[in-house]
């Protein structure tokens, strides 16, 4: 067993990574192409730690970390932490099912890394069925701290029976929707040009109509552009008169639905109709019709998830201190995370 510590993303790393990859079932944020974007639109190449493990000269696991510098501090995350949703190692599935073998990779991992950081801080860690093989959700000890949502999409039905008022309501604004012209429900966009028009259109729709809130980096258009080639990219939307009018980017994988941006028209005409959550049903329709397992809601436990949700994702945090100041801020955050 060999342990390489990497420091920038080079062709040998994307070799190995993609050859994970291609072995392994991995949702879009453990992909090389999302990680090493996040870190070129966050301008922070020089500060990247990445692990990666081999057996018999084979890559069998790979931990894309970076160091964060927040005021005195020396940070230890996950690559991507502000942008994924569910962070986590790259793994080999034939590997890591027992502790001891786990125990011993990160115990050097951790000697590796104990003068250069004062704080290991590893969030949105979950074990859920559904994700990755997560051996640091299973093997250390993490505190919960959140919960994402999620739908079993065998009990939609039964979610429908139990939110007959609201699915009136749904029908009652399609309706009138659908009176104002021609609307269309479209579960892919399949050309480029408009999906990229529509990605742009989400992220100023977004913007405005959140405009006190403080977006991250990669909160672009031109960030995104780089996944629409992507097999398992699907951007579904509303039109109206043959102009969009709402949104989602989301992602598949083995069956399942990943709730990656959702966004609409901030229009009187029509934002009072709520073509968002009218493009949300429709999809959920659409995926069940099609006999996908799970929709999973992703980051975020704003209400409408909750409510139309029948399943939890239960989130962890990681977190171990090297020196004194990051003990103290392990205390800081750990209050934080629970208020």
């Amino acid at each position: 067993m060999q342990i390489i510590l990497k420091r920038e993303f080079d062709e040998d790393l994307k070799k190995d990574w993609c050859q994970l990859e291609k072995k392994n079932n991995l949702i879009i944020f453990q992909t090389y192409k999302w990680n090493e974007n996040w870190i070129k639109f966050n301008k922070i190449e020089y500060m990247v730690m990445i692990f990666i493990v081999y057996d018999n000269n084979e890559p069998i696991a790979i931990f894309p970390f970076y160091k964060q510098k927040k005021f005195f501090f020396n940070i230890l995350r996950w690559i991507g932490n502000d942008a994924s949703d569910y962070p986590g190692p790259i793994i080999d599935s034939n590997y890591f099912r027992k502790n001891f073998f786990f125990d011993n990779i990160w115990k050097e991992i951790i000697l590796k890394i104990k003068f250069e950081c004062d704080l290991i801080y590893l969030d949105k860690q979950t074990g859920h069925k559904t994700l990755f093989n997560n051996p640091l959700k299973n093997f250390l000890k993490c505190t919960k701290y959140g919960v994402n949502y999620g739908i079993n999409l065998s009990g939609w039905e039964t979610i429908l029976k139990d939110k007959n008022k609201s699915i009136q309501q749904y029908r009652s604004k399609k309706k009138k929707l659908s009176s104002l012209g021609n609307f269309e429900f479209i579960y892919n966009v399949n050309n480029l040009i408009d999906k990229k028009n529509l990605i742009s259109d989400m992220i100023k729709w977004k913007k405005k109509n959140k405009k006190k809130q403080i977006f991250i980096n990669t909160f672009v258009d031109e960030y995104y552009f780089n996944f629409l080639n992507h097999d398992n990219i699907l951007i579904s939307a509303l039109k109206l008169d043959g102009k969009f009018i709402a949104g989602i980017l989301g992602y598949k994988l083995n069956n399942n639905y990943y709730f990656l941006l959702p966004s609409y028209k901030v229009e009187d005409k029509t934002f009072k109709l709520s073509p968002g959550r009218i493009l949300l049903i429709d999809l959920i329709n659409f995926l069940y019709e099609k006999k996908f397992n799970f929709f999973n809601f992703c980051d975020g436990n704003q209400q409408y998830k909750k409510e139309w949700s029948n399943e939890k994702i239960n989130l962890s945090v990681y977190l171990k201190s090297n020196t004194i100041k990051g003990y103290l801020l392990k205390l800081f955050l750990k209050l934080k995370l629970h208020k």
